[in-house]
């Protein structure tokens, strides 16, 4: 028996490597004479860089940047050398015909997580100043490309903090100068200074939301209350992502039409900041560039059963994210396939419709077991669960 082992992250719990591996050490002990492969999955957030790193046989680079409460951290990057990137994957990824790769995930400067206090989770306050840092010291004359990941952000100030970083400056209509450009103190911000104009890499920003910048689709309204913006600060900071867009779009030139394009509205606008100042930014298909730097589809090809999961299994798990990708993938072509997930949305368990047929949905963590308990205990749930379903 192959079996394909898929995981993304356990968010709180344990990363996609983590619970591939747990799955792949348990099948083992049970079946010594299966073989197992694991795929770590990632959704641009947590675990991005490490994942396709290693998948592309790069390097790991650490940093000290800042994080999006002002503290100061250390952050990785990743960093591919240009002889480990097939111009198969280059045209996929879109990416110039030649020159080094390097991986950033906004995860590690401005990811939720980082943000330990829960009195600090407020997106008025925090910054992507760090992000800006990564992309700065990844740009050496050897890097064609970036690759970023934006899932997991803890911010929603349009990019800015990461613009600040690179040398963008804000003024009052005295002509003092605004610092930081958090969203607290977009009220006192009349213009922008822009940087000056230099050579960059390419960036390629990995992105599986089709959200607008602005509306009731657009990034405050639908992801702001995750990050801890309340419900009657919605429509304040929706009032002020728009005028301090179209300053940035005077500033740099840009079109109005961007913040209307699909994608705009995710990671709190870093999209629409980073595609109007810096030079050469796209878009891409998040899974399609995970499952192609993995190669999900040779995978497939060869596997006899695949199991796969996250933290939480749910409707939008089945709207693109990876999990659930590999769901579909796996039943167009036959294959068998378990779903472990740390909770699965009831009505996905009812209705076996909405993943097919020859599926199993397990969910892993014990009801009657505290939440915060049952997220020490992944590893070990993980390993339950595959010891119960193949004995």
């Amino acid at each position: 028996m192959r079996v394909l082992i898929a995981f993304d992250k356990f968010k709180g719990s344990m990363s996609a490597k983590a619970a591939c591996n747990a799955a792949a050490e348990t099948m083992l002990e049970r079946h010594p004479d299966w073989e197992c492969r694991s795929a770590p999955l990632t959704d641009g957030g947590e675990g991005f860089a490490e994942i396709i790193t290693e998948a592309l046989g790069g390097q790991i680079v650490s940093d000290i940047a800042t994080f999006p409460d002002g503290r100061q951290g250390t952050a990785i990057r990743g960093r591919i050398r240009s002889a480990n990137i097939t111009q198969r994957l280059r045209k996929i990824l879109q990416l110039p015909p030649e020159g080094d790769l390097a991986i950033v995930e906004m995860a590690q400067t401005a990811g939720y997580g980082l943000v330990t206090d829960p009195e600090n989770r407020d997106p008025w306050k925090l910054t992507t100043h760090g992000v800006g840092e990564q992309l700065d010291q990844a740009s050496d004359k050897e890097v064609s490309a970036i690759l970023m990941g934006i899932g997991g952000s803890a911010t929603n100030d349009l990019g800015c903090g990461a613009l600040e970083a690179l040398g963008l400056t804000a003024f009052d209509p005295e002509g003092r100068k605004v610092s930081p450009i958090t969203p607290a103190h977009w009220k006192h911000i009349c213009g922008f200074h822009p940087f000056p104009k230099t050579a960059r890499p390419a960036l390629r920003i990995a992105c599986d939301v089709s959200h607008p910048l602005h509306g009731p689709d657009g990034a405050a309204a639908v992801f702001g209350p995750q990050k801890g913006l309340v419900s009657h600060d919605i429509p304040r900071m929706q009032s002020e992502m728009e005028r301090i867009g179209d300053l940035l779009s005077e500033t740099f030139g840009g079109s109005e039409a961007l913040a209307r394009q699909p994608g705009m509205g995710a990671a709190g606008g870093i999209a629409f900041g980073l595609s109007l100042a810096w030079p050469d930014t796209r878009l891409i298909p998040g899974f399609e560039c995970v499952a192609n730097t993995l190669g999900i589809d040779n995978l497939l090809q060869w596997a006899d059963l695949v199991i796969t999961g996250e933290g939480r299994f749910d409707a939008t798990s089945l709207s693109g994210k990876g999990p659930g990708s590999i769901l579909r993938a796996a039943q167009s072509k036959g294959i068998p396939t378990c779903v472990l997930a740390g909770q699965i949305e009831a009505n996905i368990r009812q209705d076996s419709g909405k993943t097919g047929d020859n599926v199993r949905l397990v969910p892993i963590s014990d009801p009657d077991i505290p939440l915060n308990e049952s997220m020490r205990m992944g590893i070990e749930s993980i390993r339950k669960s595959i010891r119960q379903l193949f004995p």
